[in-house]
């Protein structure tokens, strides 16, 4: 694969973005992202990243914009309920998670980041869209402990997810011990839908 296919593969697995550093690591030297830009081939988003100008819009291309420019970032909490098609909510902000020792975060408008002392690790991520997004446990645990949309959109999410077969009561109870929600907390989301623990 050349130079050019192997930068178009990635943005196209990307929906269209690219960061400087990747462009980098295919072989693109500054003087050549430069170059792109100056034709038109590429459009400069912001610091460090990149979109190719004639790639189709996606429907949740802002979300890998917003997640490709904060390094070591989870897609997390309402954002990551969208990706897993749990919720009809339309968040006003798109939310990422990172780890709380993370210093000179971005200030981007339109993007929540959330740091965290337990940040999502191994099973606790999953890919959704190319992009690392918490899994269903892990974001419904999150959305409890934050407390910031209502009980009932929780409440619908957990109803959905059980409904689907995509996470069991098992499942967000071990999350939430970790995390250390109360149980009485997590069986409140469920219980009141008419759910079972499976």
């Amino acid at each position: 694969m050349s130079r050019d296919d192997e930068f178009f593969s990635l943005a196209a697995s990307q929906a269209g973005y690219v960061t400087a550093r990747q462009a980098r690591n295919v072989g693109f030297s500054d003087d050549l992202i430069q170059y792109q830009l100056r034709s038109g081939k590429l459009l400069r988003q912001r610091r460090g990243l990149y979109r190719l100008r004639h790639y189709p819009s996606s429907e949740h291309e802002e979300v890998m914009a917003a997640w490709l420019a904060v390094p070591k970032s989870v897609v997390s909490h309402e954002t990551a309920l969208v990706l897993h098609n749990l919720t009809d909510l339309i968040p006003s902000d798109i939310h990422l998670t990172v780890p709380r020792t993370k210093r000179h975060l971005p200030d981007i408008p339109g993007v929540r980041i959330h740091t965290s002392s337990e940040p999502p690790i191994g099973e606790d991520i999953v890919t959704r869209e190319g992009m690392r997004v918490t899994s269903i446990p892990r974001t419904i645990v999150d959305l409890i402990q934050a407390n910031e949309i209502s009980p009932e959109h929780v409440q619908h999410a957990v109803w959905r997810a059980f409904g689907s077969h995509l996470a069991s009561a098992t499942e967000l109870e071990a999350v939430a011990k970790r995390r250390h929600l109360p149980l009485s907390r997590l069986e409140a989301a469920y219980q009141r839908q008419g759910g079972t623990t499976q």
